[in-house]
């Protein structure tokens, strides 16, 4: 066990999702504050936008600059994600997005969306870790797309 490769990881960044979500809450408060004619529907409307934006605001703040590093470790028929075993046979798809510090996402089987708990990017050594997972889903028979995917929050 001593022998399999360790690698610290990090949640994804957010902070596309934080800028996307602040301008469209900014959208709506102004619309809020300065639009005289709203009647109750389209007020409640607006108060709602802007109440799920700040929420996915402070999550994603929360994930991005606030949580944790964990440790991923590569064994012959699984992986380890912070503590939790994750089987080969229980993945449907690892996506990976270009950049020059990819987001990597491992989307289990009957899933149609990355949890958040398996979605990452590598904290240092970015290319040996990469380099690792490639050869770890080769040797498993896993997909491997690059591109966007989606993640909860």
């Amino acid at each position: 066990m001593s022998s399999d490769p360790v690698f610290t990881v990090r949640n994804p960044s957010g902070v596309y999702l934080i800028i996307i979500m602040a301008i469209f809450a900014g959208y709506n408060l102004n619309g809020l504050l300065f639009n005289e004619t709203l009647n109750n529907e389209s007020h409640n409307i607006k108060v709602g936008i802007i109440a799920m934006c700040s929420v996915v605001i402070i999550v994603s703040f929360i994930r991005t600059f606030l949580s944790k590093s964990r440790e991923i470790t590569f064994t012959r028929q699984s992986f380890v994600i912070g503590g939790k075993e994750i089987k080969a046979d229980d993945i449907s798809t690892i996506m990976i997005t270009y950049g020059t510090k990819p987001n990597i996402g491992i989307r289990p089987n009957r899933k149609l969306i990355v949890p958040m708990s398996l979605a990452f990017r590598f904290e240092k050594d970015q290319d040996s870790g990469l380099r690792q997972l490639e050869q770890w889903a080769k040797d498993n028979s896993i997909e491997i797309t690059r591109g966007q995917f989606m993640k909860w929050i």
